[in-house]
C-alpha cells in the first residue's frame, strides 16, 4: 500500500521518513505560501499509516477544514484534504480495499425447449432424367520439339576471385562532435547543480533576510526558529517573543528591514541588518554571528538592536 500526497507541487510519494513542511529552504517540502510558518508540520509513519502534527504553527494546520491542535498527531485517511496557508494537498493511498460488489440475484433455471414441428413429407411422382451423350475431346495439335539451351558452364579448376574489401574510413569530425556534446553536457551539468544549490541551499544572507521579514511581520515564533541551538539553549521562545514584543511595541513597529556586509568562512559568519521603525526616522543597526548548523545557518550571537 503507497500513500502519497497531491497538490501544487505534483504528487509526492510518503516514505518511513518524516515529511517536513515548511518555508524554511531546510525542509523537505518547501512552501512559499506567505501564512506557512518556518517549520509548520510534519507528516509521519505510524502503524496504522500515516499522522501529521502541528509543530507549532502560527497560522495553523487544518484537515478538511479542522484546525489541529500543536504537537498533538492526527491519523490521516484516504481523501484527506490538508490546507497549510493557502496550500491544499490531498492525501491519497494506493491499494486499499473496495467492498466487492453485490449483484441481483437471477434464476438459474431456463424453460424449457420446445422444437417446432415438423412438416409431414408429401411424395413427389418421379421423373426420369434425360440422357445426355458425351461429347468428344477437341483435336490439338501435338507439342513442339524441345529447343536445346547451350549453358556455358565454367572450366575445369575455375577459381572465382573474391571481391576486394574495402577499408571503412574514421570519420574524426564525428568522433570529435560527439566528444564536445559529451563535454558540454558536463560543464552544463555542473553549472546546473551550483545554480540549484544557490538557489535552494541555506546561506547567511537567506537566514538573516528571513530573521528581519519575520521580525517587520510580528511573527516572532518563527523569528525564533532561525537561532542557533546554542543560542536557544540560552534563551527560550517565550523570553525571546517578550522582549521582542517589547522591543517593537517601544520603537513603533519596524515597517522595512535590508540586510548587508554578509560574509563566511564557510563555518561561521557575519552580517547586518538595518531595521526601519515607524517611531524613529534613524535607522537601527543589528550586527550578528552567524555558524552553520549541519549544513543550515543559524544566528549565533549579536547585538539585536543598537542606534549607530
Amino acid at each position: 500500500m503507497e500513500a502519497a500526497l497531491y497538490g501544487p507541487q505534483g504528487r509526492i510519494v510518503l516514505s518511513a521518513t518524516p515529511l517536513k513542511i515548511g518555508r524554511a529552504p531546510d525542509n523537505q517540502l518547501v512552501l512559499s505560501d506567505g501564512k506557512t510558518s518556518t517549520h509548520h508540520a510534519e507528516i509521519r509513519p505510524d502503524g496504522q499509516g500515516y499522522s501529521i502534527i502541528d509543530v507549532g504553527s502560527t497560522n495553523g494546520t487544518f484537515v478538511n477544514e479542522e484546525r489541529l491542535e500543536r504537537n498533538r498527531p492526527r491519523l490521516l485517511r484516504a481523501g484527506d484534504i490538508i490546507r497549510i496557508g493557502d496550500v491544499r494537498m490531498s492525501y491519497e493511498v494506493s491499494g486499499a480495499e473496495v467492498a466487492p460488489t453485490v449483484y441481483a440475484a437471477q434464476s438459474t433455471e431456463m424453460p424449457p425447449t420446445v422444437a417446432a414441428p415438423q412438416p409431414e413429407p408429401q411424395g413427389y411422382p418421379a421423373y426420369p432424367l434425360p440422357q445426355v451423350p458425351p461429347v468428344p475431346p477437341p483435336p490439338y495439335p501435338p507439342p513442339p520439339n524441345p529447343t536445346p539451351y547451350n549453358v556455358p558452364y565454367p572450366p575445369p579448376n575455375y577459381v572465382v576471385a573474391p571481391a576486394p574489401v574495402q577499408p571503412q574510413k574514421t570519420d574524426r569530425r564525428r568522433t570529435w562532435l560527439i566528444v564536445g556534446i559529451v563535454a558540454a553536457v558536463v560543464v552544463l551539468a555542473c553549472v546546473l547543480a551550483s545554480a540549484l544549490g544557490a538557489i535552494f541551499g541555506s546561506t547567511p544572507t537567506k537566514t538573516l533576510t528571513t530573521f528581519c521579514n519575520d521580525v517587520v511581520n510580528d511573527n516572532f515564533s518563527d523569528a525564533y526558529q532561525q537561532l542557533s541551538s546554542g543560542f536557544q539553549s540560552k534563551v527560550s521562545e517565550t523570553e525571546f517573543d517578550t522582549e521582542m514584543q517589547q522591543i517593537t511595541t517601544a520603537s513603533g513597529g519596524m515597517r522595512s528591514c535590508t540586510v548587508g556586509n554578509v560574509s563566511d568562512n564557510g563555518s561561521t559568519g557575519n552580517g547586518v541588518v538595518t531595521w526601519m521603525a515607524n517611531a524613529s526616522p534613524q535607522p537601527i543597526i543589528s550586527s550578528f554571528q552567524l555558524v552553520d548548523e549541519n549544513g543550515s545557518w543559524k544566528i549565533s550571537g549579536g547585538v539585536i538592536f543598537r542606534n549607530p
